[in-house]
């Protein structure tokens, strides 16, 4: 049963984001939001929406499902949606319908995802319409027609949100709070990380090639075209390459091929295969890289994460990632043309690297800190 301490609340769509609780923890720890004031709202029961709810529960945040509350009014002070796709947009679209929230008080949080659908779709087509491979249907079509309000950095999502619906938009500029891990979590992980630091082995140097599993045929080209180069490592040093090769045995055949190439060139290099794990096994695994070399698009939370606390970042020159922290952080980043020399040239971090890591890191916390009061007194103004 619910009652009017539900009324006047900021309700979150959870959907199937895996970063939902994440935010929500971000938010309410950075004091942009009070716990008490947000309500999670779960679509349908399933095996994900029930680990949510278990989190919910670990974490003291309320929670109910859309079903529970189709005849009751809810009046939500606001309703916030991580990203738009034809899930969250049916239950967006049913709510301004029954007048329990009015357009003027949903918040679309964008990310890279549907911006780059979007843009595909648009520049293919002139315009947006039902596409079922860009995850539009008639509900997110009805959305981005009544609402306004959506929470991206502005030079390079909010922007193009505005040349692809055509009109003037309400953009916050702001960088959502999505981490590795939720901050006070990271504060507890702070000690054992460092002390991994301390106790690093300083004679091998260790490369993460992407932040999660890629096409597999590209991870082999790439690291193999490496291999089948010139290659040019210090005498004193090793390198560890991290790579996500499946596990199969299609993935198993490409990672002993790559290991007979190290062999018969008689190379000091490890091939370490990652697999996905929790949030707090995936941080520790970070730390034991000093290297990041980040895909086209998508894992930039991580990315930012490396960036501010681990190490040396390095993107593909003008990929949308690069022009991300070009044009929305002022960072221009450790870049290469390919990946191929991005491999080649991971070890040659002079002095002059080590400042600029340090200075990026600061740049990052910088436009963080910025987010965070630009967020806090966006959500202040609903009344």
């Amino acid at each position: 049963m619910f009652d009017s301490n539900l009324k006047k609340k900021h309700v979150f769509l959870a959907s199937a984001d895996p970063h939902i609780i994440n935010l929500i923890l971000n938010l309410t720890q950075k004091s942009i939001l009070n716990k008490k004031d947000v309500i999670l709202l779960l679509d349908t029961v399933t095996a994900k929406s029930k680990e949510i709810e278990t989190s919910c529960k670990l974490y003291n945040i309320k929670y109910f499902y859309y079903e529970d509350i189709k005849s009751i009014s809810i009046q939500p002070l606001s309703l916030n949606s991580i990203s738009l796709q034809p899930d969250n947009a049916k239950t967006i679209r049913s709510l301004i319908n029954r007048k329990e929230v009015d357009a003027k008080k949903v918040n679309i949080l964008i990310t890279d995802d549907e911006v780059d659908r979007w843009l595909s779709l648009y520049n293919r087509e002139g315009k947006i319409a039902i596409n079922t491979s860009a995850l539009i249907d008639e509900n997110v079509l009805k959305v981005l027609s009544v609402v306004d309000n959506y929470i991206a950095p502005y030079t390079t999502w909010g922007k193009p949100l505005e040349n692809i619906l055509g009109r003037k938009l309400n953009i916050i500029d702001a960088v959502l709070p999505f981490n590795v891990l939720d901050y006070q979590s990271q504060e507890f992980l702070e000690a054992f990380l460092n002390s991994r630091k301390r106790d690093k082995n300083l004679s091998t140097y260790k490369v993460l090639l992407f932040t999660k599993p890629q096409n597999t045929r590209k991870v082999f080209n790439i690291i193999a075209s490496y291999l089948s180069g010139r290659i040019e490592i210090p005498s004193n040093l090793d390198i560890t390459i991290g790579t996500w090769l499946p596990l199969n045995p299609k993935g198993m055949m490409l990672y002993m091929s790559l290991k007979a190439l190290i062999k018969l060139k008689n190379l000091p290099i490890l091939l370490k295969l990652e697999q996905p794990v929790s949030s707090e096994q995936y941080a520790l695994m970070l730390h034991e890289y000093d290297c990041l070399i980040l895909q086209e698009r998508g894992g930039f939370s991580t990315a930012k994460y490396f960036t501010e606390n681990i190490g040396k970042l390095i993107t593909l020159k003008n990929s949308f990632n690069d022009m991300t922290l070009s044009l929305d952080y002022g960072i221009e980043t450790f870049s290469s043309k390919t990946y191929i020399d991005a491999l080649k040239h991971v070890i040659n971090t002079s002095q002059e690297d080590e400042e600029n890591i340090n200075r990026f890191a600061s740049l990052l916390t910088k436009r963080h800190d910025e987010s965070f009061d630009t967020l806090r007194d966006y959500w202040n103004s609903f009344q």
